[in-house]
């Protein structure tokens, strides 16, 4: 957890009881929950942790006092779950102490690649000891997306790259397919690299070309780094040529969590157990590398359809864990059932049409700004409140849903 340990105060006593205030404020104004992170993964551009990675218990407990007092609230956060006791310790005795529930995000991470096992194993022993502690868990890898248009791709720090970087994107892949252009960007790098350019351009072990449709579940012969053994070129060379394909279009799949094993099947042991609800879908956040906005769609056509490489769900499950699961974990118990007295919230799916296409990059953010989108397939209607909002994919104008405050109930 870095340098500073758990127990360190940060904030004063009035600082505390500010924030406790302004916890409770929020939750009674509509708020569903409090969010912070804890992982020394997210930081300021200067490379400084966010407020929080580092909050001593008595501020972690203060905000907890804040939501006890509100009557209703989960405490989510992005952890990095390092330490071997601490982070569930404190979590489970918040969550027994003040009644709030607890969700944390749970990967496998390369490094330690069964840890999620035990991480499971103590956050079961301590929901049976009285507290409420969740694991959110995702159905797919946690990733990069890597394309010429993107926030990052292998090439995008090498010289001859940024010499035709600000070219408008035909003449840039127009000049790329040169084969003079071509050997001076795949031309070995002898300067002196950043850990971030080092991670961009010695990944070929676990990058791979994604394609259309998308294939999340590659094998290990087809990372880079074993294509180039097979096939007698460079992973650099690969690389290259995915981001080519497509009209330069073409997107490489980096996954950096759940994938130590090269397949699903830690995600399929940790979908499965008691404590975890699902999650995980980034969907606004980085979105020039990231398109997890997806994953409800994939979760349900390949875990429960076309998975191959390992053990299926149950249809019946992945729904009700992205329904009912997920909504009575946040207080909103009026939905994600089909019975009387439930939101009338329905999808009318064609299961064997199910699908989700390759990410593509869009300019229609404000300022033209970039975000990778994803288009899925098989939704025949979208229906809330009763009413027809998406027939076969296109809105249709009704905008029945309001604005939700606070835990909501059966009427």
């Amino acid at each position: 957890m870095g340098e500073r340990c758990l127990s360190e105060p940060i904030a004063n006593q009035e600082d505390i009881e500010s924030m406790s205030q302004i916890v409770e404020e929020g939750l009674r104004a509509g708020a569903l929950g409090f969010s912070t992170s804890r992982t020394v993964v997210h930081r300021t551009k200067s490379g400084e942790e966010v407020p929080g990675t580092f909050a001593g218990e008595k501020e972690l407990y203060g905000i907890a006092e804040g939501m006890k007092r509100s009557g209703h609230g989960i405490f989510q956060m992005a952890s990095d779950l390092g330490e071997q006791d601490g982070d569930l310790r404190w979590m489970s005795e918040l969550s027994k102490n003040y009644g709030v529930p607890v969700s944390v995000n749970l990967f496998q991470n390369d490094g330690r690649p069964t840890q999620y096992r035990e991480i499971l194993k103590r956050m079961r022993s301590a929901n049976e000891s009285g507290a409420q502690v969740f694991a959110q868990v995702s159905g797919r890898t946690a990733g990069l997306l890597l394309c010429l248009d993107g926030t990052m791709h292998p090439f995008m720090s090498k010289p001859a790259y940024r010499e035709i970087r600000h070219l408008p994107k035909a003449e840039r892949i127009q000049k790329m397919r040169e084969p003079e252009v071509r050997r001076a960007i795949l031309q070995p790098d002898e300067r002196t690299l950043s850990a971030q350019q080092k991670l961009y351009l010695e990944g070929w072990h676990k990058m791979f070309r994604l394609g259309d449709p998308p294939n999340y579940e590659p094998s290990q012969s087809e990372c880079f780094e074993q294509r180039a053994k097979a096939e007698g070129v460079s992973a650099e060379e690969l690389a290259y040529d995915t981001l080519l394909e497509f009209d330069g279009n073409g997107l490489i799949y980096f996954p950096l969590l759940n994938y130590a094993n090269y397949n699903f099947d830690p995600s399929y042991e940790m979908m499965r157990s008691p404590d975890i609800h699902f999650g995980g879908s980034d969907g606004g956040a980085h979105c020039g590398a990231i398109c997890d906005v997806s994953l409800p769609t994939f979760n349900l056509a390949y875990w429960s359809r076309d998975r191959e490489k390992g053990s299926r769900l149950p249809v019946e499950f992945i729904v009700h864990k992205q329904t009912m699961g997920t909504a009575s974990l946040h207080g909103l118990k009026d939905r994600g059932c089909l019975k009387p007295g439930y939101l009338a919230d329905v999808n009318l799916i064609d299961f064997q049409r199910l699908n989700v296409a390759a990410p593509k990059m869009a300019f229609d953010l404000p300022t033209d700004a970039r975000r990778l989108v994803q288009k899925a397939s098989g939704y025949h209607a979208t229906i809330k409140s009763g009413e027809i909002i998406y027939q076969d994919g296109e809105p249709t104008g009704n905008l029945p849903g309001n604005l939700i405050r606070g835990p909501q109930n059966l009427i």
